[in-house]
């Protein structure tokens, strides 16, 4: 029997890609204006901060860290790391949160899986601190009853060890839960090996995938909420209570 239902938040609860894009345009605006790097130049070399910190820090929270990121490209040009690293991730993460609006639907399927009874947790592969802003700014809160981040788990999905974590925060057993995000080898794939119910999240502009969960997909989280009950992939979840 189904008692909680655990989601990915970037790409999954809003479109992580767009704030990206946002971020990033503003912070190459912050390189070009302090250090006369050409849009292209800092383009370049902060997806070159951002492969040297993966392969320092890999399948590790830390290699999603904006300061860290931002510190390894000032540090390269013998920039001044303060006040730059700082403002550089402020910028950026500024920018992404102010952009960051909630799927279409989201809200009303938490609220109907929270009224039927179920619990809802977070798993996400990132540090804490800025899911729980995102979370915030998407107005989402009253909704979560648990958060595992991979600085927690102190590894990345689709580690067993995150997995692990997700099945002690909610006191289930493995076929207890649904893990439903957008990524078909960390979230899918991860929670499937964990014995979960997988199910992939697919926005209806993207194209179908080859590669369906067993459990199912969703399209669009406005047709999850049925006649018959809660539809999530081809699950039908009734009242718990």
């Amino acid at each position: 029997m189904i008692k909680t239902v655990f989601f990915d938040i970037d790409n999954t609860l809003y479109c992580f890609n767009e704030g990206d894009r946002h971020g990033k345009e503003a912070l190459y605006d912050y390189i070009q204006d302090n250090f006369g790097f050409d849009r292209d130049k800092a383009r370049t070399e902060i997806a070159d901060a951002q492969s040297r910190l993966f392969d320092a820090l890999p399948d590790r929270a830390a290699m999603h860290n904006r300061l860290i990121r931002y510190q390894y490209f000032l540090e390269k040009f013998d920039l001044p790391v303060f006040p730059h690293a700082l403002n550089m991730a402020t910028i950026y993460w500024k920018t992404l949160l102010d952009s960051a609006v909630p799927e279409p639907g989201i809200k009303e399927l938490m609220s109907a899986i929270k009224n039927a009874g179920y619990r809802i947790g977070l798993g996400t592969n990132m540090t804490s601190y800025v899911q729980y802003l995102k979370i915030d700014k998407l107005g989402l809160t009253e909704y979560i009853d648990y958060m595992v981040t991979s600085e927690e788990a102190d590894s990345e999905k689709p580690s067993a060890q995150f997995f692990e974590l997700v099945s002690k925060k909610a006191s289930c057993s493995p076929d207890e839960i649904i893990f439903i995000g957008d990524n078909l080898e960390c979230d899918v794939k991860g929670s499937q090996s964990a014995g979960m119910h997988s199910v992939l999240y697919l926005p209806q502009f993207l194209k179908d995938t080859a590669d369906i969960p067993s459990d199912g997909v969703i399209r669009s989280y406005k047709d999850c909420l049925t006649p018959d009950g809660i539809k999530l992939g081809n699950i039908l979840l009734k009242n718990a209570q």
